[in-house]
């Protein structure tokens, strides 16, 4: 159970770290740059989308996995006032 935990805490800061983070870093680059230049040409807003969709579903997974791990752990540590 704890094992099970600890992966799914690592799997989680893996995800956010590597799909994460460089989408929304890429991310922040474009809306800063159609900020500077005005409205977006259509291949630029094609690629926010993509890079939005990306951060929503990185994020998604990595809270659940946080759950997961969180949830893992408590039972590990209660499961001894269980049996």
């Amino acid at each position: 159970m704890l094992i099970s935990g600890a992966v799914a805490a690592l799997l989680s800061f893996a995800v956010g770290f590597f799909i994460g983070r460089p989408a929304g870093l890429k991310l922040a680059q474009l809306s800063e740059q159609q900020t500077k230049s005005g409205a977006p040409s259509a291949d630029a807003a094609q690629q926010l989308a993509v890079l939005r969709a990306r951060t929503a579903v990185s994020a998604r997974i990595t809270g659940l996995l946080l759950g997961l791990a969180v949830l893992a752990m408590a039972l590990f540590r209660y499961a001894g006032a269980l049996i």
